[in-house]
């Protein structure tokens, strides 16, 4: 198994509840297996190791740390990545997320709005999407005592 992020697999469902402080990371409801799951059950797991190249000829998988796995059957399992709008203030000039821009798919991405409603003393936020992920980040986010703002387009 392969993943960029440095776990195992999680319930990412309950990270709206870690952000509401209703769970916390370390909570059993939200890592699945420990990472001695793996060795037990015969699972050699490449935690944080992003793979980069699939050679279905050669029925390898090559990761970013230049490592090859080879494979008898693949199941691809990418999950999903945050949309951000094409809005000027969102990205640095080299492309990444600016400091205090998050999507919320991930473990690093909940960490991180709990760190900065946590480092601020009157914090505010704009969530930018009214679909259920963003309003449960909003309420998450308000749970922390962020003063929270859902900007949202109208369906057409």
């Amino acid at each position: 198994m392969i993943g960029d992020e440095p776990y195992g697999n999680y319930n990412r469902i309950m990270l709206s509840h870690v952000l509401a402080g209703e769970a916390s990371i370390d909570d059993d409801d939200l890592l699945l297996n420990p990472m001695s799951w793996y060795r037990e059950n015969g699972v050699t797991l490449y935690a944080g190791d992003r793979a980069t190249r699939l050679d279905r000829f050669a029925k390898t998988v090559e990761c970013e740390s230049g490592r090859s796995v080879s494979y008898d059957s693949l199941i691809i399992a990418t999950g999903s990545t945050s949309f951000f709008p094409n809005i000027d203030g969102l990205r640095a000039s080299d492309g990444h997320l600016l400091k205090g821009v998050f999507g919320f798919r991930n473990i690093e991405d909940t960490n991180g709005m709990l760190q900065m409603a946590q480092s601020c003393d009157s914090a505010r936020a704009v969530v930018i999407g009214g679909g259920l992920l963003g309003l449960e980040a909003a309420y998450g986010l308000r749970s922390q005592g962020v003063d929270v703002a859902v900007v949202h387009s109208p369906a057409i």
